[in-house]
């Protein structure tokens, strides 16, 4: 592009520069600058009201930098859609691996701030291991977040966390949503305003000179009064003197400042009411679009679009640009507001060009842009044949609130069993359990068969919380028969984490067995990583610590080609614990590490709970007894929190801990209440400790009591619990000086 062309297109976009050539000289050079200190500083914001160029001066300035470029809508104010699009606009190595672990977002808690702050650590730490040239990260339309929730708690800490190569830069009409005092006074943050963006004297007489000679730069002054120098009202100003003869130039700045009513939308009348029809006809039909394309606009019968879109673009008054690379436009607000109001499309036009428009996004790989035009169409039938179609691949991509929403705006003739199974997952996925069940139950007929993959979504809500006879209620519901070997293969394997729960070795074993074959069958590695980690339980019951150790580990290989973060989790917290028995406290918390900031980021609470009960119990075997009750009262809460009856392992393990400080009434206290939860749950892996450590801090001051216990924790003891349960029946006929029960027992104490 020629210097002078490349100006005039600067002073038609709002005064902001494209980037720059060897030697080029640029409008306004002081913005160029200003930007140039976004690679030096922690957070750069710019913020100014519609119509100041934000969008279009960081655009231009973007062609010079690494930039990551995010445009947020209202959607983002929602959690799981903020981070699923930033992550998105990440390079593909980061973004790759943080996308399964967002994916993976447990159903039994909603974005809350504490989960926020944790993934926004994740996505610090892996810019910091993953990025070793300066990346700039633009937040366009930031203000669609709000100004509180954990939507913003996440933007505040990871700008807190931000390391050095990363910049952020926030687009907006309003301040941050986040204190940056403390940045501001480290000179850490760049800040440009409206009265940067807006034009002084000497840049609005360039722009007349460029666009219409230099007969017109004595009339600059009166038009920086008339504007205020708003760059957007300075565009159409001379869009407007462009389209009057010359001597007519000085009574039409005149009318604009005596005319009555918003300036703006008579220089949009006027500007507008003056284009060619084909021009005018464009920007009326896409007013009523979020977003489009020239293949978009040729596909709605708009002839040579391409060419008046290019013509648009360089008079930057009625399109905006989306994004860095400029693929996609959009009518500008001002010019959108005036369409609506002055030239609607009739209700019938309005509906013929949604549809149309929601069958080429489809057609084109945009089925969210589809799926939100059929809503508004109200075009119920092709909803739900999106859903059907692309569903699942939504979800996955943290469209969440939006399938939801479409889901919800269903008639309810048309609220099929896949209608309501894709409802209850996103219900899962925004922590609404009740509903998610609700709609889980239309979908499979309430209280009749399930599909093994219901089935699997159902029980694991009940599982997560605890409740272990719902969950195998639910899974036995489930109907086994061949034809969905992924899932049944997970049905199998949560029927046998029941079964080893429960003390039913047996049970555990036939249905890992039978998990592990349709596995194989399937060939599918989440399916594998389930089916090998319950055939790693069964060797815990076995006793086999070789086998243990050789199915965890190919659980976790599998896992890992799956992306499968809930499994990656399970898994590391498992092995956790078979370090933590077989003394290797270390090794138990160098998989910990991974295991408990994964499972607080993905927001899984009740792998965000065991991995504390197991970190904790680590600490407590070091001798680190403070750090370990922290992490067991934590976990405590989180369980109590969610109504899990998973607080008795809790409860057992800080009875553990307060014994080892001598706080026997603490001790003596949570034992008690261990033993209450685990005997109404059946869950042995609470219970037993529970009997064995209060039989051993009664030992003296109740020995009779500690017998009874002992023996309790004896008959119902399997596996690798039933060496403690004999140890301590041991030390009680010690105490006793029972010499037969002692060696009967088996074991040396």
């Amino acid at each position: 592009m020629r210097n002078v062309d490349r100006e005039i297109h600067v002073a038609l976009s709002g005064g902001e520069a494209p980037a720059a050539t060897a030697g080029s000289d640029l409008i306004r050079p002081r913005l160029d600058r200003r930007l140039d200190e976004c690679l030096s500083h922690r957070l750069c914001t710019v913020i100014a009201g519609a119509g100041f160029g934000k969008s279009t001066l960081l655009q231009a300035w973007a062609t010079a930098a690494d930039v990551s470029w995010c445009v947020l809508t209202a959607e983002d104010a929602q959690f799981l859609s903020l981070v699923n699009r930033i992550v998105d606009a990440l390079p593909a190595r980061i973004s790759k691996v943080l996308s399964s672990t967002l994916q993976t977002s447990g159903p039994e808690s909603s974005a809350d701030e504490t989960r926020a702050a944790a993934f926004a650590a994740l996505v610090a730490n892996a810019l910091q291991d993953g990025v070793d040239e300066p990346l700039v990260l633009v937040l366009d339309d930031a203000h669609e977040v709000g100004d509180q929730g954990a939507a913003v708690k996440f933007l505040e800490e990871l700008c807190r966390l931000a390391p050095p190569q990363l910049h952020l830069v926030f687009l907006s009409r309003t301040d941050v949503p986040f204190p940056i005092a403390r940045l501001r006074g480290r000179g850490e943050v760049v800040e440009i305003g409206a009265r940067d963006l807006a034009f002084d004297v000497s840049e609005i007489a360039r722009v007349l000179l460029l666009r219409l000679g230099e007969d017109a730069v004595d009339l600059a002054p009166q038009l920086h009064t008339v504007s205020a120098g708003w760059p957007v009202a300075v565009r159409l100003a001379t869009e407007a003197l462009q389209k009057a003869p010359r001597g007519e130039w000085e009574a039409t700045l005149r009318a604009l400042k005596k005319r009555e009513g918003p300036l703006l939308g008579y220089l949009a009348s006027e500007v507008f009411e003056r284009e060619l029809p084909e021009v005018a006809e464009l920007v009326r039909r896409m007013a009523y679009l979020e977003r489009f394309t020239p293949k978009l606009c040729a596909s709605l019968g708009l002839d040579n679009a391409d060419v008046i879109l290019e013509g648009l673009q360089k008079q930057g008054v009625f399109l905006v640009p989306i994004g860095p690379d400029q693929d996609w436009f959009a009518v500008s607000d001002l010019m959108r507001g005036f369409i609506h109001e002055r030239h609607p499309l009739s209700d019938t036009e309005q509906a013929d060009l949604l549809r149309s428009a929601s069958r080429w996004l489809e057609e084109n790989g945009s089925p969210d842009d589809a799926l939100r035009l059929c809503r508004v169409a109200q075009d119920h039938l092709a909803v739900v044949r999106i859903l059907s179609e692309e569903g699942s691949a939504l979800l996955s991509s943290g469209r969440v609130e939006s399938v939801r929403r479409a889901v919800d705006g269903l008639p309810k003739s048309l609220c099929n069993p896949s209608m309501e199974a894709l409802a209850g997952e996103a219900r899962q996925i925004l922590g609404d359990w009740e509903g998610a069940l609700a709609c889980f139950e239309r979908a499979g007929a309430a209280g009749g068969d399930l599909t093994p993959g219901l089935a699997v979504r159902m029980g694991l809500i009940h599982y997560f919380r605890g409740d272990l006879k719902e969950a195998s209620e639910v899974y036995t519901r489930g109907v086994i028969d061949g034809s969905d070997l992924v899932n049944e293969a997970l049905l199998l394997s949560g029927m046998s984490s029941l079964c080893w729960l429960t003390g039913d070795t047996e049970g555990c074993r036939k249905h890992a067995s039978a998990a592990f074959k349709a596995a194989t069958d399937a060939e599918d590695p989440r399916a594998l990583a389930m089916a090998h980690t319950s055939l790693a339980m069964v060797a815990a019951l076995d006793g086999d610590r070789r086998a243990n150790d050789w199915h965890y580990a190919r659980a976790l290989t599998a896992a890992e080609e799956a992306h499968d973060s809930l499994q990656i989790m399970r898994i590391r917290t498992n092995r956790s614990s078979y370090f933590t028995e077989q003394g290797s406290y270390d090794e138990a918390l160098e998989e910990l590490e991974v295991a408990v900031p994964l499972a607080e980021v993905a927001g899984f609470a009740a792998f965000h709970g065991l991995g504390l009960l197991n970190r904790g119990w680590a600490f407590f075997q070091l001798g680190r007894l403070e750090e370990a009750i922290a992490d067991l009262e934590t976990a405590k809460g989180i369980f109590q929190r969610m109504g899990s009856t998973d607080v008795g392992h809790a409860l057992a393990l800080l009875g553990c801990v307060y014994t080892e400080r001598g706080e026997s009434a603490l001790a003596l206290a949570s034992f008690e209440e261990a033993i209450a939860v685990g005997g109404r749950s059946e869950d042995m892996q609470s219970l037993i400790p529970a009997l064995t450590g209060m039989a051993r801090l009664l030992l003296e001051e109740d020995p009779e009591q500690a017998r009874t216990l002992a023996t309790q924790a004896v008959s119902i003891a399997r596996g690798v619990d039933r060496v403690q349960a004999q140890l301590v029946s041991g030390w009680v006929a010690i105490a006793h000086g029972d010499r037969r029960v002692l060696l009967g027992g088996g074991s040396r104490p």
